[in-house]
């Protein structure tokens, strides 16, 4: 008997820590035990199950919807969000129908008749879901994981940045060095919380490596 087609593994899931800012979104899911996220992934598996064609369309589903992109994921998910609300209308819909001109996402037909196309699309900013958000991430994953800071929590703005990693280590023993540097007691007593530009009044820190420009609000 072949293998049931899942969207997330079956296996005792245990880790109950947050996502890292350069973890997939399909990746966190499949992995938290957290009880709201099982709830989660039983609904999505039962909207799968109910969604019928062909099963080379429900291979390419399920491969994108497990992607570790998170644009082909949350695509994958739209596209069975948008199928399933419509079967709960009480709607048939035809998955990628043949069609004269073009290859649609559906063809929907009302209870009353009406037919109709529909063309599922999802668009993902460049700086949001794009290879430099995620050099991005990948910086925060790092400091959140090795530097020490119990006072200050670190505010990041880039400046300027290449299509490559910078040195991780680099960032972390500069930005170290200005934390340690700081005395709490000294800044929070400068500070007016009613400020309206109130991260204005917080110390920063520039780090120049390359081609990478990045400016640390130490708040």
């Amino acid at each position: 008997m072949p293998k049931k087609l899942m969207l997330f593994d079956d296996f005792d899931r245990v880790q109950i820590d947050p996502s890292g800012y350069s973890e997939s979104h399909w990746s966190f899911i499949n992995r938290t035990a957290k009880p709201t996220f099982h709830y989660l992934r039983t609904v999505l598996e039962n909207w799968f199950d109910n969604y019928q064609t062909t099963e080379d369309k429900r291979n390419q589903l399920c491969t994108n919807f497990r992607s570790e992109r998170d644009s082909e994921h949350l695509s994958a998910f739209f596209e069975l969000y948008i199928y399933t609300l419509f079967k709960n209308l009480d709607f048939s819909v035809e998955v990628e129908p043949n069609w004269s001109q073009n290859k649609p996402d559906f063809l929907v037909t009302s209870p009353t008749g009406e037919r109709f196309l529909l063309e599922v699309t999802g668009v993902y900013p460049e700086r949001t879901f794009g290879e430099t958000n995620n050099l991005v991430n990948k910086v925060l994953d790092y400091l959140n994981k090795n530097l020490s800071s119990p006072d200050f929590f670190v505010s990041i703005e880039i400046h300027q940045l290449p299509n490559n990693l910078p040195s991780y280590t680099k960032i972390c023993r500069f930005l170290q060095k200005q934390l340690d540097e700081l005395n709490y007691d000294d800044i929070i007593s400068t500070v007016d919380f009613n400020s309206v530009n109130l991260l204005d009044m917080y110390p920063r820190a520039n780090w120049e490596d390359e081609k990478w420009s990045i400016e640390f609000i130490l708040n």
